[in-house]
């Protein structure tokens, strides 16, 4: 089973994805992690294209952002 949440940057999609995988015991990968450098206070700095490519899984799972 897949499950995709999407929305605008500060809508709850991240919160929601992380309470939706866990009450059904699976992985959530959150393209904030991909995109964003880590920065305080958060997506300030993002990520070259070919630093997100290599963090991803697996190519199946690659999204373009």
């Amino acid at each position: 089973m897949k499950i995709l949440i999407t929305g605008a940057s500060g809508s709850g999609t991240t919160n929601t994805a992380k309470s939706v995988s866990e009450k059904l015991n699976r992985h959530h990968l959150d393209t904030d992690d991909y995109h964003w450098l880590v920065t305080e206070p958060p997506n300030q700095t993002p990520r070259n294209h070919k630093e997100r490519l290599r963090l991803q899984p697996n190519s199946k799972l690659r999204v373009s952002l």
